[in-house]
């Protein structure tokens, strides 16, 4: 499964940070939540939103890991979340590949 630090990776390079605190500032994250996205931890849709959006993605591909990343989901709304999530990475690279 996808962690929401490929995301945040992906974001710090495409805005060339030299440091996590610059990505916390262009995430308007603090050290807490931040630190909670890089060591696996779920994302809010707001803030999975406004990532997409950083990164020109669809909304959707974030969401659908992060819910899936929820320990007290059942396994049959995981494999909902991962399918969708799949399915717009999927899309996002048939794109990038044409």
């Amino acid at each position: 499964m996808k962690l929401i630090k490929v995301y945040i990776d992906e974001l710090a390079e495409k805005m060339g940070t030299k440091s996590h605190a610059e990505t916390m500032k262009i995430l308007g994250l603090g050290r807490a939540s931040y630190n909670k996205y890089e060591n696996g931890g779920s994302i809010s849709d707001k803030k999975a939103i406004e990532l997409a959006e950083i990164l020109r993605i669809s909304p959707l591909e974030i969401i659908g890991y992060s819910k899936a990343l929820k320990p007290q989901i059942s396994r049959e709304e995981k494999n909902l979340w991962l399918n969708l999530a799949k399915r717009e990475e999927r899309k996002r690279m048939e794109k990038i590949n044409d």
